[in-house]
């Protein structure tokens, strides 16, 4: 690729990214809120920060182990949802968005179903002290990555990269269209969240290196699936566009729910 087209490409990536991490989380928390609900309960607080701690506390609730399941099982199917509707989308750009949206619902409520059980924080944490297995909660996790890694690498096609690129300019825009958001992240708990910039900082690196786990699955899967002849044709705005959302979307989080307020 050019460099303008792989700049193009960078910002398409960043902008969906920026988008569907925040819908994924958003997700996470609305299917807890939707658990009480159903359970008869009512939200007491629902805060979500675009780059730290997101949470959703409810009252009068009945069955506390059903409202913990909410997240990682009715949230992440709302991330799914979309799946369902996408061969009625036409616009390349928001096929993108729909596969990186499923596809980092499983990545996120992966991740925070065995950091929980591992280091007693979360959902995770919650879980196990309610009985349920930790062994368990290890075995969806890791087979919410797996799914992951299978659809970001289906949703790698819809970036417009050409399967004959080089590994090296997938794993370029890859990288580089995520590590700008986990800049943010450890940028915003360096300035409002200081006790927890190491944790934060860990969760970045960690972003950063499965932007490169996914190049290289993605470049594997362009390979043996589409046998290096499917191309797909990205608009010169989609990048533009994509990426303006997907900032517009932060700096709507921060005005609903503020910073100093809610600072993690």
């Amino acid at each position: 690729m050019n460099r303008t087209r792989t700049f193009n490409v960078i910002l398409l990536l960043f902008g969906a990214f920026a988008i569907d991490f925040n819908l994924a989380v958003a997700f996470h928390e609305l299917g807890h809120a939707t658990a009480v609900l159903i359970d008869g309960g009512q939200i007491q607080e629902l805060v979500l920060n675009p780059f730290s701690w997101s949470w959703n506390l409810g009252r009068s609730v009945q069955d506390i182990l059903f409202t913990a399941w909410g997240g990682v099982t009715i949230g992440l199917g709302y991330t799914v949802i979309p799946l369902f509707f996408i061969r009625q989308v036409k616009n390349n750009g928001m096929k993108l968005v729909i596969k990186l949206l499923a596809g980092l619902g499983f990545l996120i409520n992966g991740i925070y179903l065995i950091f929980g059980v591992l280091y007693n924080v979360g959902d995770g944490a919650e879980l196990t002290s309610l009985g349920v297995s930790p062994t368990l909660l290890s075995a969806m996790g890791s087979v919410y990555i797996l799914f992951a890694l299978i659809i970001w690498s289906e949703a790698q096609r819809n970036l417009g990269i050409d399967p004959q690129e080089s590994f090296s300019c997938r794993l370029l825009v890859m990288i580089a269209g995520v590590a700008p958001y986990m800049a943010m992240i450890v940028l915003y708990n360096y300035l409002f969240n200081s006790e927890q910039l190491i944790l934060w900082c860990g969760y970045a690196v960690t972003g950063v290196a499965l932007a490169g786990l996914f190049a290289l699955c993605g470049h594997l899967y362009a390979k043996q699936v589409y046998g290096g002849t499917h191309h797909v044709e990205i608009s010169r705005l989609n990048g533009f566009i994509m990426s303006l959302i997907g900032i517009l979307l932060i700096l709507m989080e921060f005005l609903i729910f503020g910073t100093p307020q809610h600072p993690f």
